[in-house]
Parts: structure tokens; sequence; C-alpha cells
């Protein structure tokens, strides 16, 4: 949902982004989400803390290093991702040859 939200909607498009490309869409969304400003004012009025939005076993305190890091971790997922969607368009391409060779056959002799 995030990728065809945030990155593009089609698959095709997905895979041609670079990995600069997803990290600047992820660094902006992610940035979007909680400000800098905004969570300085709930951290100071008491209802919110860093503990609250940081990742699992992490340590960081500053809400640029939680971005950061949550930025980074989603970065890893969304690459994964699109590494799988070019195999997985290969592997695709691969095996309908066969059948598009077959119809151009087909074609040919009538």
């Amino acid at each position: 949902m995030f990728i065809r939200s945030n990155i593009a909607e089609k698959t095709s498009d997905v895979i041609k982004k670079t990995r600069k490309d997803v990290s600047e869409i992820i660094e902006k969304k992610i940035n979007s989400i909680l400000p800098e400003q905004i969570y300085n004012e709930l951290v100071n009025l008491g209802v919110l803390g860093s503990a609250d939005i940081r990742m699992p076993g992490s340590s960081l305190n500053s809400v640029i290093g939680i971005n950061n890091e949550i930025s980074y971790a989603l970065l890893n997922r969304v690459l994964a991702y699109i590494e799988e969607a070019k195999k997985r368009l290969s592997l695709y391409i691969e095996a309908k040859k066969p059948f598009e060779e077959e119809l151009k056959k087909g074609k040919e002799t009538r």
C-alpha cells in the first residue's frame, strides 16, 4: 500500500525508480508525519516522548534521528521490493517468449 500510494501506482514505474528517488520520497513522507516543531511541542506538553515513536531496540532521542532511522528501514524494504519485482518481471518476460513465438509462427503461416 505504501509503495502504490507514495512511490508509484504501477509496478513497471516502481522498478524504474532509483535509490535516490525512493530515498527522497520516503524522507519527505516520514518527515511530514511528525515534523520537528510539532514533536518538540508535544514533548514540552508531556504528551509524547522519544520512546513512544522510536523503533524497537533504538536509543535515539531526537526526532531527526528517529525519522532518519525509520526512513532508512523503510528504504531498505522498498528497495528489496523493487529487486523482487525486477526478478519477477524478468521471469514473466522469459516465460512468455515461447508463447509469443508460437503466435508469431501462427500469423506467418496464415
